[in-house]
């Protein structure tokens, strides 16, 4: 591990461009745009310090100033040892200028050994407490070691190759598609009235978050809420401050991108089903080992002729213990498939949910309209009527036809998928049935029969 010694004061600073990265190219322009703003160099300075301090705590350390404490290199170095598992070179040990630069090279080059290719930033600028250099170095490590691999699966066996701000806003838009008003769209608006946070828990963790009692007029509580839960129960520190969310016209993206990134970390359930899975075989394997250890006394096995009966019920153990690893890889793999049917299936359900609603309080908005046909209206008023029913016939009305036509396509073919796959067939909530839908439109079209008519006789009387 890398020592520590004590930094110097920070010394002035220039602003120089932001570094570039290879695998990152989409993000150049908006990257580079985010260190200009004040208010959001104060939000990376909070957000990147817990961020650091996060992985600096498992080896017992923290920083407490993020320009300064990285100036001399050794956390700097620690940090990259924690998230990579991989020992850096042995640091300088002065305390000169010269040793300091040395351990920012080393962690510099490092980083680019792992294909990150830096632009328009050296060690002197580090070492010399430049704000802006630091933050942009930070962010490079946290994309390229928190949000650069993070794969979206769009159908099985097939891995979008996403961009790391793409591929992290994919996973947000999977996990909150089925959740009332969270429209995720980005990494700094979508965030503010604090219901994308608190949706990512609930379809997680349930338990933790009633998503029914939360409100988008309450961002303040609904983002208290969050992050509350995530320190508590989720180990993830707290980030970002309410306030800044709330009241910024637009918060900070690369801030809002690292404190979402340790949702996904912590979310990994793939991953936690299948390390799951391979720690039972590894019990199991251990058992079997205890039990046969003993068998054989490796002398017996040179100097006499082995008994062919206690071999084979030794080598038998070897193959329980290579069938049960087997079992875990295909038991991981089918509850990875299961959990994601599972999903496909939910996000159907909201969606013909959605839809239905959608679809029936528009019938329910224009019902009152042809329903009003008042015997003492003037010609003129009649006339506009008429105008106005024709636009209604031409405009209104063929999307919704198309609609409904969506909306029972969906059905079935949700029912269909449940059927194939051995599940409950689909109940919607109470007048959200295909019947009722059914019900409402036959009404719809009877009530412009009559409005019709009625424009009719009107016109000719």
């Amino acid at each position: 591990m890398v020592e520590y010694y004590q930094q110097l004061p920070p010394n002035n600073y220039d602003y120089k461009q932001q570094p570039g990265y290879d695998y990152t190219q989409q993000e150049e322009e908006w990257d580079r745009e985010g260190l200009l703003d004040p208010a959001w160099e104060k939000q990376q300075k909070k957000t990147f310090t817990a961020w650091c301090n996060s992985h600096l705590r498992k080896a017992g350390t923290s920083i407490d100033t993020i320009e300064e404490d990285f100036r001399n290199g050794l956390k700097l170095m620690l940090l990259l040892e924690v998230i990579s598992g991989e020992a850096l070179p042995r640091p300088d040990r002065g305390k000169m200028r010269f040793h300091k630069i040395a351990n920012v090279n080393k962690a510099l080059e490092y980083i680019e050994s792992k294909g990150v290719k830096l632009v328009s930033i050296g060690a002197e600028e580090i070492v010399d407490g430049n704000v802006k250099m630091t933050l942009g170095l930070i962010w490079t490590i946290i994309l390229r070691f928190a949000i650069q691999d993070i794969n979206v699966e769009v159908i099985p066996n097939f891995i979008l190759e996403l961009s790391a701000r793409d591929g992290l806003l994919l996973w947000c838009q999977r996990k909150t598609a089925p959740y009332s008003n969270v429209n995720v769209q980005n990494f700094h608006t979508s965030w503010k009235d604090g219901l994308a946070f608190c949706a990512l828990i609930h379809r997680h963790r349930p338990e933790l978050i009633d998503y029914s009692k939360l409100h988008k007029g309450d961002p303040l509580h609904n983002l208290n809420l969050a992050f509350d839960i995530a320190e508590k129960y989720l180990d993830i520190p707290r980030m970002l401050d309410p306030e800044d969310l709330v009241y910024s016209q637009k918060p900070d993206e690369k801030s809002v991108m690292t404190y979402v990134s340790c949702f996904y970390h912590a979310f990994r359930g793939g991953h936690q089903v299948y390390s799951f899975l391979l720690q039972w075989w590894f019990l199991e394997c251990l058992c079997v080992y205890n039990m046969y250890v003993y068998l054989f006394v490796p002398s017996d096995m040179v100097s006499n002729v082995p008994d062919e009966k206690a071999v084979m019920t030794y080598v038998s153990s070897y193959y329980h213990c290579f069938l049960g690893m087997r079992k875990a890889e295909t038991a991981a793999h089918r509850i990875s498939r299961v959990l994601k049917v599972n999903q496909e299936n939910e996000k159907m359900m909201a969606d013909y949910e959605r839809m239905a609603s959608d679809l029936l309080d528009w019938i329910r908005r224009w019902m009152p309209w042809l329903s009003n046909r008042s015997s003492n209206e003037s010609l003129d008023t009649i006339r506009k009527k008429l105008d106005d029913f024709r636009n209604y016939r031409r405009h209104e009305k063929p999307p919704r036809v198309e609609e409904k036509g969506n909306l029972e396509t969906l059905f079935n073919t949700l029912q269909t998928k449940l059927r194939l796959s051995n599940r409950p067939a689909f109940l919607p909530r109470e007048g959200h049935l295909i019947k009722d839908i059914s019900a409402a439109w036959r009404g719809l079209e009877d009530s412009e029969k009559g409005f019709e008519e009625w424009l009719l006789s009107e016109m000719m009387r």
